[in-house]
C-alpha cells in the first residue's frame, strides 16, 4: 500500500492511501486517480465563509446564514449534468471527478460531457490557470 503524507488540519484526513492495484491502470488512469483523490482534500481543506464570492448559494438567514460555511463541493455548480458514472454517488465525488476532468480533460475515464462554463470558473476562481482541452 502506497501513501501520500499531506499535512492537514483535519485529524484522520492527512493520508491518502492508494492500493498498489491501482498502479496497474493505463497512465491517465493512474493519475487521474491521483487527482481524483486530491481533490477530496482540496474539498476538506477549503471552506467558504458567506463573504466569498464563491458562496454564493447560501441563504443569508436562518440557521445556514451568516454564519454558515461551506465546503467546495457542497457549493460546486451545475451537479445535475453527468461527468462520469461515479460522479452520479454524492456531491464529494462529483467534485472530485470534476477536478479530474479539469486537469486531464475528457480522457479521463471516457467523461461523458464536458465541465459547463460556470464549472471551469469556480474551478479557476478557487486554483487558478486553465482546464485541459
Amino acid at each position: 500500500m502506497r501513501f501520500v503524507w499531506i499535512i492537514s488540519p483535519w485529524p484522520f484526513s492527512s493520508k491518502v492511501f492508494f492500493p498498489d492495484t491501482m498502479f496497474t491502470q493505463d497512465d491517465i488512469g493512474t493519475k487521474g486517480t491521483v487527482i481524483h483523490e486530491l481533490a477530496h482534500l482540496a474539498d476538506i481543506l477549503a471552506s467558504f465563509p458567506p463573504t466569498s464570492p464563491l458562496n454564493t448559494h447560501i441563504p443569508k438567514d436562518g440557521l445556514n446564514g451568516s454564519l454558515a460555511s461551506k465546503s467546495a463541493s457542497e457549493l460546486f455548480p451545475d451537479q445535475e449534468q453527468t461527468l462520469t458514472n461515479y460522479s452520479k454517488k454524492n456531491s464529494q465525488e462529483y467534485w472530485a471527478e470534476a477536478i479530474a476532468i479539469w486537469v486531464y480533460g475528457q480522457e479521463y475515464d471516457n467523461s461523458r460531457n464536458p465541465l459547463t462554463v460556470q464549472q471551469d470558473n469556480f474551478i479557476y476562481d478557487l486554483f487558478g490557470g486553465t482546464h485541459a482541452p
